[in-house]
């Protein structure tokens, strides 16, 4: 015998029951039983990875791969709260999905109502985001508007935005910033505006 199927290892002999039957010790016994030993034993995984499995291996508490680093479940690949970064090409070691409440601000005076929401994905080191600025009450803003990251930059890179009047822009810059424009040079800060702003950049 070895493992039964349900992962449960079952004798052959029981060494007891064979002393109290008054079985004798046979050679013939013990290598039935060492048989077994040896059968249970080749079915099992070896840490040193000189064995390689045959079927898919239910891990119902998921698996931890070097020490915390990564966690594997049902369907789900679960990265470290602070990311183990690689200098590898090929090594995916970062993901995270995400939202804030940035506080934007203006290169002119000061809002005195705003509110903002964004959603990110960040895979590796490139980070997707979405964004909607709710312009209420400009006070005494104007000029350009700046609004914060959720990392920082690597790279500058630009992203578009959408407002009521059409397609505006502007750049991200390495302190973590998008900061948008109008493309004719007029502010984009105007009571009542919806911002819908989009982009991608390295970090």
């Amino acid at each position: 015998m070895a493992f039964n199927g349900s992962g449960t290892f079952v004798r052959v002999h029981n060494w007891v029951t064979d002393r109290d039957a008054a079985v004798k010790i046979l050679a013939t016994r013990h290598d039935a039983e060492d048989d077994g030993f040896a059968t249970g034993l080749s079915a099992t995984i070896c840490r040193n990875g000189e064995s390689t499995t045959t079927a898919s291996i239910p891990f119902a508490a998921g698996i931890t791969v070097t020490g915390a680093a990564i966690t594997l479940t049902s369907g789900q690949i679960a990265f470290p709260a602070t990311q183990a970064a690689s200098s590898g090409a090929n090594t995916l070691d970062d993901y995270e999905e995400g939202s804030t409440t940035p506080t934007v601000t203006s290169s002119v005076g000061t809002f005195t109502t705003v509110s903002t929401n964004l959603y990110y994905t960040k895979i590796g080191n490139l980070v997707r985001f979405n964004a909607i600025v709710e312009i209420t009450d400009s006070g005494t803003a104007a000029g350009t508007l700046t609004l914060p990251l959720p990392f920082t930059p690597g790279t500058a890179a630009t992203a578009l935005a959408m407002t009521s009047t059409g397609l505006t822009g502007g750049g991200i810059s390495s302190a973590a910033n998008y900061v948008i424009n109008k493309y004719d040079g007029t502010t984009i800060i105007v009571n009542g505006t919806f911002l819908y702003v989009t982009g991608t950049f390295r970090v």
